[in-house]
């Protein structure tokens, strides 16, 4: 999750992901700020170096998304608010 705080952002899609996480051990992670998200996430970093690593393949979390049988990228809506959101996106 890319700058996403689920819980308020969409409660459907973060009541599937607690789920998820509880009954098929799903592996989150999160770029950005850290939210009061009610299940085990991995904070990955707060800058688009961050994500500039998983896109190069260098950041360790790149194994657990190569290894993802169906991976998913959530993009919140505070990414659009910056000056470089166009480029992020």
């Amino acid at each position: 999750m890319i700058g996403c705080n689920s819980r308020y952002e969409s409660p459907v899609l973060n009541s599937r992901i607690i789920k998820n996480v509880r009954r098929n051990d799903l592996k989150v992670g999160v770029i950005g700020t850290g939210h009061d998200y009610n299940f085990n996430y991995t904070h990955l970093g707060t800058t688009v170096k961050t994500l500039t690593e998983l896109l190069d393949g260098v950041h360790p979390y790149t194994d657990v998304l190569s290894q993802s049988q169906l991976p998913m990228v959530v993009v919140g809506t505070s990414v659009l608010e910056r000056q470089d959101g166009y480029e992020i996106m």
